[in-house]
């Protein structure tokens, strides 16, 4: 597997991707990403690829002070192989090579597994928005870089 940089022009492929995670009850499509991030000075997206299709991607931006891990998504047959953590490891490269001293992101309760990526990677936990469903709560998570 291997992670490589892509452009705005390769968002329709993360459309496509997004259709099959079963956890993603609406996926994004092209005009949402490119909505978010046409006017960022400082963008990352990458694909990670196995035997030349495409089994996950990360988008980030810079907002402000930081960077922020937006999206990020594995196909469930190539979970639990060390996909997201590259994929999390390549944006955080990305937000410090455009010279940010903090990444962040924001998870859900029900997302369990990215919040344990999160936290093994260097994450804390900087503040809860609670909703009405316990598993919908955003979780907040902050890293320097």
């Amino acid at each position: 597997m291997e992670v490589v940089r892509k452009t705005l022009k390769d968002l329709k492929e993360i459309e496509e991707i997004e259709k099959k995670i079963s956890e993603f009850k609406i996926a994004y499509n092209k005009e949402q990403y490119l909505s978010r991030l046409r006017d960022k000075k400082h963008y990352s997206i990458f694909f990670a690829v196995e035997d030349k299709k495409t089994v996950g991607y990360a988008v980030s931006y810079g907002l402000d002070d930081k960077f922020y891990i937006w999206t990020l998504a594995v196909l469930k047959e190539y979970r639990r192989k060390g996909t997201a953590e590259k994929l999390l490891q390549e944006s955080i490269g990305a937000g410090k090579k455009f010279r940010y001293k903090k990444a962040y992101l924001k998870t859900r309760n029900i997302y369990k597994n990215m919040m344990l990526l999160a936290l093994k990677s260097g994450f804390k936990i900087v503040r809860v928005t609670k909703k009405a469903d316990v598993d919908q709560n955003r979780i907040w998570m902050e890293k320097g870089i």
